[in-house]
């Protein structure tokens, strides 16, 4: 929908269920010491848009399928294969590939 800042905000709340979900109040505390860094990193750098909304989604899609199913090793994966694909964005972002 072009809502840059809410598609933003849905990442972040994605991945504080994802945190949140492991009920680990130490996990909890570790992502909260870095969960404001990564708000202004995603939001400075605009790194969602150097891909489209369904491209986000779908790679929380994967994360998700895997944990519904029990696919432990799947859901480590597709979740390393996420951070991996925002890592590029913000790369790519900074360096203006």
């Amino acid at each position: 929908r072009g809502d840059f800042p809410g598609q933003v905000q849905h990442d972040i709340d994605f991945h504080w269920a994802l945190v949140n979900g492991v009920r680990s109040d130490r996990l909890a505390r570790m992502y909260e010491i870095i969960a404001g860094e990564i708000h202004l990193t995603m939001g400075q750098f605009a790194a969602h848009r150097r891909t489209t909304p369904t491209t986000v989604v779908s790679e929380h899609d994967a994360i998700m399928d895997a944990i519904r199913t029990g696919d432990v090793d799947g859901a480590q994966a597709a979740l390393a294969e996420h951070l991996a694909r925002a890592h590029e964005r913000v790369l790519a972002q900074v360096t203006g590939d």
